[in-house]
């Protein structure tokens, strides 16, 4: 889908005594530093469970600008989990988008890095508000009649739930966001792995409560689940798992681009083709060798999809920005 990035070489050759007495006679001639393709800039804004860190890249001539909402768990601006996975996709997808004219506010999930709150008393109302912060901040400074809307996984909810409640919304781009509930997906990825045999019918067990508004008191969970599913973010699931990204699709009239990895071992095509179809103005775009973190995957080994997760020096899927980027200027055209 994406074209290939090509690198051009550039060779140099060792000047002979001559050339290098005739360049000392020569005047010198100074050139001036060519101006940032863009600027970044860490701010702290207000939010409604406190301060909200994030960073904006102005690109020195902007023709549009997005808002980039962030997938599950507790993540920073960068895409980084503290202690955990750091691939530095948000960050990668800032900076590449910038340099073509598209400015970025990303920003620190509640409760992480420099943002203030419980990270684990949200629902998506709540990040919806955050987001409605971000969105006015993004506007203000970018001086747009409105702006794009990119959700990653999780943040497409957000995104889908946003475009409809904030105005001035441009269209929205989906990354790798679920077409199934939520409930459903965390179901299939729980059986998809052969080691969680023996766990799949307490797991399916605490989906079914958790989609029915039932708290499960710790005694009653499995150990082996305790970490997927505590008392402290079961408020939480309940919330997630109630949402019907199709219903939420199929209000959102404005352009829309969903981006899908082949690669991707926590979502499928599958979703992608069910928001597209739900969307009135969906457009499609499958990457095939792409994990979940907007990478490509060296080969289709679970082990190479993993090392996309926590290798922050891997580039983003080849061709990703690019194709992002003139859907966003063009203003939706595919």
């Amino acid at each position: 889908m994406g074209a290939a990035l090509v690198a051009t070489a550039m060779t140099y050759a060792t000047p002979s005594a001559a050339e290098t007495q005739a360049a000392s006679s020569a005047p010198i001639e100074t050139t001036e530093t060519p101006a940032p393709l863009f600027t970044a800039q860490d701010l702290l804004l207000s939010g409604p469970a406190g301060p909200i860190g994030a960073t904006l890249l102005l690109p020195s001539a902007t023709r549009a600008a997005l808002l980039l909402l962030p997938g599950s768990g507790p993540i920073d601006r960068n895409g980084n989990a503290p202690g955990a996975t750091a691939p530095n996709h948000y960050a990668l997808l800032a900076e590449a988008l910038a340099t073509q004219g598209v400015a970025t506010l990303r920003a620190d999930k509640r409760g992480i890095g420099q943002s203030g709150g419980d990270a684990n008393a949200v629902t998506l109302d709540a990040y919806g508000a955050d987001a409605a912060v971000l969105a006015g901040e993004l506007r203000d400074r970018s001086a747009l009649p409105c702006i794009w809307l990119a959700g990653h996984s999780e943040g497409a909810l957000v995104a889908l739930r946003a475009a409809s409640d904030l105005g001035a919304v441009c269209g929205v781009i989906l990354l790798a966001g679920p077409g199934r509930r939520p409930g459903e997906v965390l179901r299939s990825q729980i059986s998809a792995n052969p080691a969680n045999a023996a766990l799949i019918p307490d797991a399916n067990l605490m989906i079914d409560r958790l989609s029915l508004g039932q708290t499960v008191p710790l005694k009653e969970i499995p150990e082996a689940l305790r970490g997927l599913f505590p008392p402290a973010v079961q408020d939480y699931l309940i919330n997630l798992f109630s949402q019907d990204p199709i219903a939420l699709a199929a209000q959102v009239d404005l352009p829309a681009l969903v981006i899908q990895g082949e690669a991707d071992i926590q979502l499928s095509a599958r979703d992608a083709e069910a928001l597209t179809t739900a969307l009135p103005q969906g457009v499609m775009a499958l990457f095939p060798t792409m994990t979940h973190v907007l990478k490509d995957a060296a080969d289709d080994s679970r082990a190479a999809g993993l090392d996309t997760y926590t290798n922050p020096d891997l580039p983003l899927a080849a061709g990703l920005a690019d194709f992002m980027a003139a859907f966003i200027v063009t203003g939706g055209e595919p």
